[in-house]
């Protein structure tokens, strides 16, 4: 069967193979079943929902990369900025996140960083983090190198913020 875009074993199959699989194996795929049922809420735009999984799948899997940066897109949706980023700071303390998802929580925080200048935020902060959104967006292309481009045109956008806001144009 398929669930969002995924072949699933059958439940059948599932139970008979289960008892022969290590803990680490039982534990990614307890965390999927969450990732999926949040990212279903994701497709049907219910951030609330999304939420609401990534939450309880994090209550049971609490270093799981996948769920945190779901959590953080969730919230990031329903316009907590700051839990947002928070989440995504947190990517360095999770050691089994995939590089993609470093990057995606990289571009989070240039993200919030960003929405923050264009509320307006007082000298000197402003240009400290006006700086620091520079350098950490020249950072993240320079890791994306090599991605597929449906992954880097974000990023690239990202990018694009970081200099209309120093007031440059990369040519």
């Amino acid at each position: 069967s398929r669930q969002a875009g995924q072949d699933l074993h059958s439940d059948g199959l599932q139970l008979l193979t289960g008892p022969f699989q290590g803990d680490e194996v039982a534990r990614r795929a307890h965390a999927e079943y969450f990732a999926l049922e949040a990212q279903e809420c994701s497709r049907a735009r219910d951030f609330e929902g999304m939420k609401s999984w990534c939450e309880e799948g994090l209550r049971l899997q609490p270093k799981d990369p996948l769920l945190t940066v779901l959590l953080a897109l969730a919230v990031y949706r329903l316009r907590d900025f700051e839990r947002a980023r928070s989440l995504w700071e947190s990517f360095p303390e999770l050691p089994d996140a995939a590089p993609v998802l470093r990057l995606i929580a990289l571009d989070g925080i240039i993200t919030t960083d960003m929405l923050r200048l264009l509320r307006g935020v007082p000298e000197p902060e402003r240009s400290a983090l006006r700086e620091e959104t520079d350098r950490r967006t020249q950072e993240l292309l320079r890791e994306a190198d090599g991605l597929l481009p449906s992954l880097v045109l974000p990023f690239l956008s990202s990018r694009g913020g970081a200099l209309v806001e120093r007031g440059e144009v990369e040519v």
